[in-house]
């Protein structure tokens, strides 16, 4: 019970940063280009339209306890990469990262981004990011990799402001069977308690933006009518688990609340609307689609599942 609740207050204490961190700074500066992209907030991750990060906030991600040695990678003090750039915070003559409490939870402001050939193959293109840190008030580059997501260490305060724009106090349906700490999805995480002890159809809704304090991955605070809370990682929340009420509000009024209930359960049946069995069985890998006098139709799910549909409606399910 001490520990988790040592977990909790962690956690808060973090969150607190968090939102600290990510609010937008008043910083008026000029860019080289003459014209700047305009930011997709629905991405956090751009590929390459990294120019539309000029002008954004970015926060600096803190590892996990068990990673911060290795440090961060990519930060340098000059924009031009070479054998012998120099680290940003270098520890040591030799070092090719920086220390991790020197820049973990600083922001980072976009003042430009150059593009350069790569030190070591000619032939390919390199992004550098030029960064105000904000806590310091000197100036970073940032080697970005258009292709590794997994490794971009920040998170765009426009990112956020979106999600929270689009998503906060948005509320859902629960699909999901109660689990415990020790049996749970990836990437959830209960709260305030050992198990979710809800029943399908529980309507939850999302009252909060905030981080885990294992990976540190952006994720969603759910909590029902009970006060029970669950932590849902941003990357992996979809409708395996959790149903928009405003879907869900629609179904019952087309089909009733009964065959509502058995979709959210995963319940099956010939004759079931293709809506429902969706609900019931998730989005399928591929559709196969004819059209003669009627519409037919191929669902196909792994673990070779199929299921045919006629007009709408379930005719067959082959596993």
């Amino acid at each position: 019970m001490i520990r988790h609740l040592l977990l909790v207050f962690a956690l808060m204490s973090l969150l607190q940063i968090a939102r600290s961190q990510v609010k937008i700074q008043d910083v008026k500066r000029e860019t080289s280009l003459q014209i700047r992209p305009q930011f997709d907030s629905t991405k956090n991750f751009l590929h390459e339209n990294v120019e539309s990060y000029i002008g954004q906030t970015l926060w600096l991600k803190p590892k996990k306890e068990e990673f911060q040695k290795f440090g961060y990678a990519n930060f340098y003090i000059e924009k031009g990469v070479n054998l012998y750039s120099k680290t940003y915070f270098q520890p040591t003559k030799h070092s090719s990262v920086t220390p991790h409490d020197s820049i973990a939870n600083h922001v980072f402001y976009v003042k430009d981004v150059y593009k350069q050939k790569h030190h070591l193959y000619p032939t390919r293109d390199i992004y550098m990011l030029e960064l105000e840190d904000k806590k310091r008030g000197n100036f970073v580059f940032y080697l970005y990799d258009t292709n590794d997501e997994h490794q971009f260490p920040f998170i765009v305060n426009g990112y956020v402001e979106n999600l929270k724009e689009k998503f906060l106090h948005a509320k859902y349906y629960q699909k999901f069977s109660p689990f415990t700490k020790e049996w749970k999805p990836l990437y959830t995480y209960v709260l305030d308690s050992d198990e979710i002890r809800s029943k399908v159809g529980t309507i939850w809704v999302i009252e909060d933006i905030t981080l885990d304090n294992e990976y540190f991955n952006l994720s969603f605070q759910l909590k029902n009518s009970t006060g029970e809370r669950v932590l849902q990682s941003i990357s992996s929340f979809d409708e395996s688990k959790f149903i928009p009420k405003s879907e869900g509000d629609r179904l019952i009024k087309k089909y009733g609340l009964k065959r509502f209930t058995e979709s959210l359960q995963g319940d099956t049946y010939i004759g079931m609307p293709s809506e429902l069995t969706l609900i019931a069985m998730g989005k399928p890998k591929k559709i196969n689609r004819s059209t003669n006098s009627s519409v037919d139709e191929q669902w196909v799910y792994d673990y070779e599942t199929y299921l045919y549909f006629t007009n709408g409606k379930l005719t067959t399910i082959q596993d």
